[in-house]
């Protein structure tokens, strides 16, 4: 599946031109698929590459030493995640993958006995600023793409939900056959997401059609999705698409970060009027961010 790139290289805040055009291409973007591909948004190559590899030694690791730092739980959503622990399809059988999550990874710096390593903690920390740097900028042209101040969005998003995941996938040769993916079919929870990759592929996105369709592996770039809170803020117009991981089965592990714009605990997520119309209903119920991106995150998590 082609997905539209965007290049922000020359894209400048306070140039009012250069804001209205980005903002027509990001929402024709996002409202054709819900993807796009972002390239020169502010991230250094180099420190992405670096991430990459102090994630690869994270995972390198002795099961034992990494379940030191074991995922603690939907309230704090941080820790490492093991194989088969996790199920990001509802109802769905456990995913292929491993992870290490961190929401809020600037308020746990100073934590003693959750980082793998201070290179791992540092470098984390260093593509989170970025990272959210890039995302409240991208939530000014979403805002002005869907006809609000250019502020509405960026004002809800403090840091306090926002998280960063590096993420293996190893190979699992023979392929399973009992349908576990990768990552399970899911949208994601939040306003937007960045996902980082190098030259291996497997992410597939389900199309209008409910077709999976292949998303290529873009290196020096980030694929950026919306996710369930923007998808009701527009009242459907930006959908949170589906999409999933396959599970590696060619010998190829895949390796990926993302990093999850989400809202504030206390935001209460709504369809804008500006959506509704006179003769028209909701698409979506209100919903108050802790509730639901704690429910989502519990739901995901398998029971031993």
């Amino acid at each position: 599946m082609e997905l539209k790139t965007l290049d922000f290289a020359h894209f400048e805040a306070f140039d009012a031109e250069k804001i209205g055009r980005m903002s027509g291409l990001v929402d024709a973007a996002f409202r054709s698929s819900g993807f796009l591909v972002a390239r020169n948004l502010g991230f250094q190559s180099s420190l992405v590459d670096n991430v990459f590899a102090s994630s690869k030694s994270l995972f390198a690791l002795p099961p034992d030493k990494k379940l030191q730092y074991k995922f603690s739980g939907p309230q704090s959503n941080f820790g490492y995640h093991a194989m088969e622990s996790e199920a990001l399809a509802s109802g769905g059988s456990p995913d292929l993958k491993e992870a290490f999550t961190m929401r809020n990874v600037l308020g746990r710096v100073g934590d003693e006995g959750v980082w793998p390593s201070d290179e791992f903690r540092d470098l984390s920390t260093t593509l989170f600023r970025s990272c959210f740097s890039a995302a409240i900028e991208l939530l000014k042209i979403c805002a002005i793409a869907l006809g609000q101040k250019e502020d509405f969005f960026s004002k809800f998003h403090s840091g306090e939900n926002a998280t960063l995941r590096v993420l293996h996938y190893p190979d699992v040769n023979p392929r399973p056959d009992n349908g576990q993916m990768g990552a399970g079919a899911h949208s994601d929870y939040g306003s937007i997401t960045f996902l980082f990759q190098q030259d291996v592929g497997g992410l597939q996105i389900l199309d209008s059609n409910k077709t999976w369709r292949n998303c290529p592996a873009v290196k020096d770039a980030a694929i950026v999705n919306v996710g369930d809170m923007l998808e009701i803020w527009s009242n459907g117009l930006f959908p949170s698409t589906r999409h999933r991981v396959l599970p590696r089965t060619n010998a190829t592990e895949r390796y990926s970060i993302a990093f999850f714009m989400d809202p504030d605990d206390q935001v209460v997520v709504e369809p804008l009027t500006t959506f509704i119309k006179d003769d028209d209903t909701s698409r979506f119920a209100p919903v108050r961010v802790r509730e639901y991106l704690k429910g989502k995150i519990a739901d995901s998590q398998v029971r031993a």
